[in-house]
């Protein structure tokens, strides 16, 4: 992502990937909402549509609050069906950040490595904050 006068670069939380093809639910979205040539599904979903399918993006702060708001995107499977690449692109409307009003933002993401064994461990509680939302903060309209 470009920002004003800073390089471009990665960015996360409101700027990151609105698309969590690892959930069930919204990557059935994806390719229930696409068409799909050979390896790839290709389509548009609208930001109203993902709170529907998408409790990950209902517990997001995405960085406009529009629920008409189109994401255009292109989702990459493997010979086994796997994700491996997931692109997406929308023009920022009525975003809390005036800055980027009517700006593309576009996010590619790359997955690999299904199949490996992995360890998660919760980490410390004393270590974790939670800050709740107040109340009348974003929502989509």
């Amino acid at each position: 992502m470009k920002y004003d006068d800073m390089p471009s670069g990665g960015l996360s939380d409101s700027y990151g990937q609105v698309l969590n093809a690892a959930e069930p639910a919204t990557l059935a979205a994806l390719i229930k909402n696409g068409k799909r040539t050979d390896d790839t599904v290709t389509g548009t979903i609208t930001f109203g549509e993902l709170v529907e399918h998408s409790r990950w993006f209902r517990s997001s702060w995405p960085t406009t609050i529009a629920a008409r708001t189109e994401v255009s995107y292109t989702l990459t499977l493997t010979p086994a069906g796997l994700v491996s690449g997931l692109q997406s692109a929308y023009r920022a409307l009525d975003t809390w950040d005036r800055k980027i009003e009517g700006k593309l933002i576009a996010v590619d993401t790359r997955c690999s490595g299904w199949g490996r064994k992995v360890s998660i461990k919760a980490p410390d509680p004393r270590k974790v904050a939670f800050l709740p939302r107040l109340p009348g903060e974003f929502s989509l309209l």
